[in-house]
């Protein structure tokens, strides 16, 4: 048995959750019993990384109280409590601590990664709200001066004063487009412009008839 496997079983032996055997690996020690929370810091206030499956074979790098410090193959090291962990090896250590109160969490994940979880933290959600698709105007270059935005839809052959002579960069917002032609009636020079542009094209610069927001 290496160092770094005599040091965990220690650690895991004095938190009083199992001993482990000899030839028990130190990098899969321990298997989860059901839906748990694998949290930032040991306590049930801590953020929650990740929901881990039961029978999920992780490692228990130190243990704090009722708490496991944990390390599974492909996310972030996470405490979790220690009553929803069983040896995969070995036995005869002072077993499981008495359960608390449960610590399990279910998340449910819908169209554009949408998610709403359930559990003893109460219920929360993450909503992947769109961008409003918009564009938005500067009088000077790299997006600065006076601004005004105008959503998708928006359209104008003949602009008022002063911002059809006074367009010098746009941001384009949300997946939105916009046309900006020399002239009225989307006549002349025109340009359509998909991303952000921190100096428009010098046929336009300050003098942009008519525009389309799309």
């Amino acid at each position: 048995m290496t160092f770094r496997q005599l040091a965990v079983a220690a650690l895991l032996a004095a938190g009083g959750l199992f001993a482990v055997a000899g030839s028990a690996s130190a990098a899969n020690n321990a298997i989860s019993t059901a839906y748990v929370n694998a949290r930032s810091c040991a306590g049930t206030g801590c953020g929650v990384l990740y929901v881990l499956p039961p029978n999920t074979a992780v490692e228990v790098i130190s243990v704090s109280g009722n708490w496991c410090q944990t390390n599974r193959a492909g996310f972030p090291t996470a405490w979790i409590s220690c009553s929803y962990l069983s040896a995969l090896q070995g036995g005869g250590g002072g077993g499981a601590p008495a359960a608390e109160a449960p610590d399990v969490n279910f998340c449910f994940t819908g169209p554009a990664g949408n998610q709403i979880c359930l559990g003893t933290g109460g219920v929360s959600a993450n909503v992947n709200v769109p961008a409003t698709k918009q564009v938005c105007f500067y009088s000077l270059p790299a997006y600065t001066g006076s601004e005004l935005c105008k959503p998708a839809g928006y359209s104008d052959n003949i602009w008022d004063l002063p911002w059809r002579t006074h367009i010098r960069s746009v941001r384009v917002k949300g997946g939105a487009s916009v046309v900006m032609c020399f002239s009225t009636n989307f006549n002349g020079y025109c340009r359509t412009y998909t991303a952000d542009r921190a100096d428009i094209h010098t046929q336009l610069r300050n003098h942009t008839y008519s525009v389309a927001v799309n």
